[in-house]
């Protein structure tokens, strides 16, 4: 009985590339992309509340577009810090970018009126689901 080294690497099948660790520029990149994304959405949803009438103020003052660009795209960068963090220090990096999403989405959520929580919970979406799936699938996205 012969072993022939060929016939056996057909037989375990195409070979996988190892995955390479998240880099923290391919996270900035995907949270820049995101904050963008939901800053866009969360604009829409503003215009689209005012023109309806709904209350956007909080502490009665008004929501201004270009502070919900900023805020959106400088959380969603530092989000993508702390994913970057959570990846090189932890086993399951993607659960606990999750959970902290949703746990800084409580947070914010808090005493304001429905609209806001509108503008918040389209961010969140947009942001923690980006780098959920970014640290997920490491530096090449499948």
């Amino acid at each position: 009985m012969s072993f022939d080294p060929a016939a056996l690497r057909r037989l375990s099948g195409p070979r996988r590339r190892a995955t390479s660790p998240v880099k923290a520029s391919f996270l900035l990149r995907v949270g820049a992309a995101a904050g963008v994304a939901a800053a866009l959405t969360d604009v829409v949803l503003l215009l689209v509340a005012r023109a309806a009438g709904w209350d956007t103020s909080v502490d009665g003052q008004s929501i201004r577009p270009l502070a919900v660009v900023l805020v959106c795209v400088g959380v969603a960068v530092l989000a993508a810090l702390a994913s970057y963090v959570a990846a090189r220090v932890t086993k399951r990096p993607q659960i606990w970018v999750l959970l902290f999403g949703l746990g800084l989405w409580l947070a914010s959520i808090q005493g304001v009126p429905p609209a806001v929580i509108a503008l918040h919970t389209v961010a969140a979406a947009w942001v923690v689901g980006f780098l959920t799936r970014a640290v997920r699938g490491g530096t090449h996205l499948r």
